[in-house]
């Protein structure tokens, strides 16, 4: 649904384009110059330049105050071994992202669908080798390579998302949605970019900085509704404070569907 705007720049015009804006620049070339340019483009006169000027913006700014809100993701919080720090990082950012896009009140099965086929559907196209021989791979019993979130391994899964510091995890869902549910960014589009941003910077890091895992990550590790709020409530205390939760909200919502539909 969105539609392209065109502008022809001449000499001296300035554009402003507003925060979080997709743009593309080209230099037209002589013979598709300005026709009210003051003479005929030469050989000495096929040059151009132009000046861009990155100015702060209010929803660059709080957003960035989300972005630099410290995660419990650090190997001593995650209590995680190096040869299992991949496996841990993607179930604890899966636990994240679930608790945040809830508490957004957006639906993770939807926010992962759409971040799939915008970004990634052509990159890793469902026949293409290198999904075919994950997939084969998944279901011959392969070590998983922890971007599923052990999908194929529910013991497994389990076992590392009952390590997981679940009160830190859920307490820094709370307070980046806090920072970003905000009427200045809500029905501006702009939210949506950032998330899809931030979540897949988050991928990548807890897969040990491989993009090819984050079409992995995003249809194996995010196929749940949102949280209902009853669920969510369980986190917060009348002081708004945090309190413990039922394990169930934080363990592998294929077993627990009920809790996250």
């Amino acid at each position: 649904s969105a539609r392209a705007l065109e502008v022809m720049m001449e000499p001296g015009d300035c554009l402003y384009i507003p925060p979080y804006w997709w743009h593309r620049i080209e230099t037209l070339s002589p013979q598709h110059a300005s026709p009210t340019a003051p003479e005929p483009p030469t050989a000495s006169t096929q040059c151009s330049l132009a000046l861009s000027v990155v100015s702060p913006s209010a929803e660059e700014a709080r957003l960035a105050s989300a972005y630099w809100t410290p995660l419990p993701f650090s190997q001593t919080s995650l209590k995680a071994k190096p040869s299992a720090l991949v496996q841990v990082r993607s179930i604890a950012v899966q636990s994240f992202l679930v608790h945040l896009l809830s508490r957004l009140g957006r639906s993770p099965r939807s926010f992962a669908q759409t971040l799939r086929l915008s970004r990634f559907a052509a990159l890793f196209p469902e026949s293409g080798l290198s999904t075919l021989r994950r997939t084969s791979a998944g279901a011959s019993g392969a070590e998983s390579s922890g971007a599923d979130c052990f999908a194929q391994d529910a013991v497994a899964s389990e076992k590392v998302r009952k390590g997981l510091p679940q009160k830190a995890i859920a307490t820094a869902a709370k307070q980046i949605a806090a920072l970003i549910d905000v009427q200045e960014l809500s029905g501006t589009g702009i939210l949506d970019v950032w998330l899809g941003d931030y979540a897949e910077e988050l991928i990548i890091w807890a897969a040990g900085g491989s993009v090819d895992a984050v079409p992995d990550f995003l249809r194996e590790c995010l196929v749940v509704d949102e949280l209902p709020e009853a669920a969510l409530e369980f986190f917060d205390d009348p002081g708004g404070g945090m309190v413990p939760g039922p394990e169930t909200l934080l363990v592998d919502p294929k077993d627990h569907a009920g809790v996250f539909s």
